[in-house]
């Protein structure tokens, strides 16, 4: 019997938030194991494994999408552009305005 001593991993679960500026959390479950066989392992105390290679069991969640209503218009400078039409057998130019 192998005394093999090794931290399993559970899969992230989902984001604490679904959307907004915050940064929400996500976790999972990390355990201190002896492996038995290939398919099956003891959970043991975590002081039993190697603390200096302890996975993570939180992290910080990408950036989300706002939340209905949070979000907004920004405004900036105008900028322009010129504007071919190519539709007619002569070149036209119009200037048009837009905001980048």
């Amino acid at each position: 019997m192998s005394l093999y001593f090794r931290w399993w991993v559970g899969p992230w679960q989902h984001c604490s938030i679904t959307c907004g500026k915050g940064r929400g959390l996500r976790k999972r479950t990390v355990i201190c194991v002896r492996s038995l066989s290939d398919d099956e392992q003891m959970a043991l105390h975590d002081a039993d494994c190697p603390v200096t290679d302890r996975p993570t069991e939180e992290d910080a969640c990408e950036p989300l999408a706002p939340c209905p209503g949070e979000a907004s218009w920004e405004t900036g400078t105008w900028s322009k552009v010129l504007l071919i039409s190519l539709l007619s057998n002569q070149l036209s130019e119009k200037s048009f305005f837009f905001f980048f």
